[in-house]
């Protein structure tokens, strides 16, 4: 069933995923509409299998590995959005916590216990949101809005103080890619670098290696 799940959420992804990336008209080019449907399913299938065999494994429920599906494949999305454009669109943001608010009211009527599963994500969103917020007053001009609102929708997700683990596999890998770029003279200290694929990584590398 696990298995199964993983396949149906890469699938729907994938054509989701061909119809929201193109935040630009200029984007539109048929001949890789087809390349961008196949490079996201191999990526949405790989990740999803494995992540729902492993919260399969911690005894999740069904539900909770949905939203958690959900969230590495809208991550994927705006990780390619914001490499491409250096932009983390509202609206997809915005379209994330829609999603995430109908996933709480159905696992809340079902366990019975919505004001609980409600609170801790709202402590999630909150969690992201500050600590971004304050990183990002901090860095200057290095972190973004975009950045920000993309960590409390995280937090929204995860729930709790969770979202820090992805904060700190995010920013450990950022660092050591920027390091890396910086020695190799792609980049340098002053250089902009889109936060969303590390978030990307950082939410895959939470949830596989344990939650």
């Amino acid at each position: 069933m696990a298995i199964l799940m993983g396949i149906l959420t890469a699938v729907i992804s994938a054509f989701i995923f061909i119809k929201l990336k193109n935040v630009k008209e200029g984007d539109k080019k048929a001949e890789t509409q087809g390349k961008w449907f196949f490079c996201s399913l191999a990526v949405y299938l790989l990740f999803d299998i494995v992540a729902a065999l492993i919260m399969k494994n911690h005894d999740i429920s069904m539900l909770s590995s949905f939203s958690t599906l959900i969230l590495i494949n809208a991550m994927f999305l705006l990780a390619v959005i914001d490499f491409n454009h250096k932009i983390i669109p509202n609206k997809y943001v915005l379209g994330m916590i829609v999603i995430r608010f109908l996933l709480i009211i159905f696992d809340g009527v079902l366990s019975k216990n919505f004001v609980e599963i409600m609170l801790k994500s709202l402590i999630g969103m909150l969690i992201g949101f500050i600590v971004l917020g304050l990183t990002a007053l901090v860095s200057g001009k290095n972190l973004g809005a975009g950045d920000v609102k993309m960590y409390a929708v995280i937090g929204f997700f995860t729930g709790g103080a969770e979202v820090l683990d992805v904060l700190i596999y995010s920013s450990v890998i950022c660092a050591v890619t920027g390091l890396l770029l910086v020695a190799l003279k792609k980049c340098n200290m002053k250089s902009l670098v889109p936060m969303a694929p590390f978030a990307f990584v950082g939410t895959v590398l939470y949830v596989f290696l344990g939650l």
